[in-house]
């Protein structure tokens, strides 16, 4: 299990090395680079802090469905607390960009960072209100039907395929700058989408079972 852990986590971590590491010094300063994107990604999660709640109910939610043999009522709760979700990610994605400004000021950045930072949150927001609620929240359905190997696979695979390999190829070969990270998870996202709505509608998930009598 450790290991699993490690396998999906490690490539989160690399592509941010990876945004210092290929990006300098064909962009601005790397005190900057490292300034924007920390404060970015801190605020970034901040941003998806609502949607991992409502993720986290639907995980119990759709797993007692799931549990007393319910596959339509499971599926009722998915759309439900999907469209939950999506709402909250959009609301709260908007007050954050809102208030981005203020904390720049507040945190004492730069302001080559500051710009940087607000530039890329805006980008930020508009994909992730597209793209976000299929990635991170519809999966918690499939893991809660017992087919989490597979939302682990898709989750490991991706991320090591664009938040690694195309993060570098986007900044070292191509130039994209600090943005091309960025483009890298966005794609990522997009795989995501794709694979766990294709698994959702297919309804493989609902012949899996967690517990065997």
């Amino acid at each position: 299990v450790h290991t699993n852990y490690w396998f999906i986590w490690i490539p989160a971590g690399f592509c941010l090395l990876a945004a210092a590491c290929f990006l300098y010094p064909r962009t601005q300063s790397l005190a900057t680079l490292l300034a924007a994107q920390a404060m970015t990604a801190l605020v970034d999660g901040n941003q998806s802090m609502p949607g991992m709640a409502v993720g986290a109910g639907l995980l119990t939610v759709a797993g007692r469905c799931m549990g007393a043999n319910r596959p339509e009522e499971a599926r009722y709760y998915t759309r439900k607390l999907c469209v939950i979700g999506w709402v909250l990610v959009l609301a709260f994605s908007g007050f954050i960009l809102a208030i981005t400004p203020a904390v720049t000021t507040l945190s004492g950045l730069s302001a080559p960072a500051a710009q940087a930072t607000f530039r890329l949150l805006l980008i930020i927001t508009v994909v992730k209100v597209l793209l976000w609620t299929p990635s991170f929240i519809l999966p918690n359905t499939l893991r809660a039907s017992g087919d989490a190997a597979f939302t682990a696979a898709v989750a490991s695979l991706s991320m090591w395929i664009f938040r690694v390999g195309i993060s570098a190829l986007l900044c070292r070969a191509l130039g994209f700058g600090l943005e091309g990270v960025w483009i890298a998870w966005f794609l990522d996202w997009v795989c995501r989408d794709v694979c766990y709505i294709w698994r959702y509608l297919s309804g493989r998930w609902t012949q899996k079972k967690v517990i065997t009598r």
